[in-house]
């Protein structure tokens, strides 16, 4: 009795589910300038750079990030609007996803070079 209430419940019970896992997407990071800005799209272009260090061709990448509100905007360490990115802005900025359509995850602005104080010279 007890040996067939076993095999009863082996031929029915399910076997274990298997665990999916995701793939994790590796965080891509280019070194740039911004290209341009759609605030209407929700788009930034940001062209690289950052010189190769043993370049055996030529290459420069493009990248066009998809913004949303869980993209980080920053100045240094200060948070930035979507407003205060623009074109020409030296930028740092990590994405998932290919160059075409990416998505971006921060995006840090340069701040702005302040100019070196001028050394004083001793009266003569």
């Amino acid at each position: 009795m007890v040996l067939a209430a076993l095999i009863l419940f082996a031929a029915t019970g399910a076997p274990p589910a298997a665990k999916v896992t995701p793939t994790p997407v590796p965080v891509r990071t280019i070194v740039g300038t911004i290209v341009s800005v759609d605030r209407v799209k929700g788009e930034v272009v940001i062209s690289e750079s950052a010189a190769q260090a043993r370049p055996t061709k030529p290459r420069t990448e493009t990248v066009t990030l998809q913004l949303d509100a869980a993209t980080r905007l920053s100045r240094g360490k200060t948070p930035v609007l979507p407003e205060d990115l623009v074109p020409g802005d030296h930028a740092v900025a990590r994405y998932l996803g290919p160059a075409a359509a990416a998505k971006a995850v921060s995006i840090r602005l340069a701040d702005p070079v302040r100019p070196a104080p001028s050394p004083s010279r001793p009266p003569s």
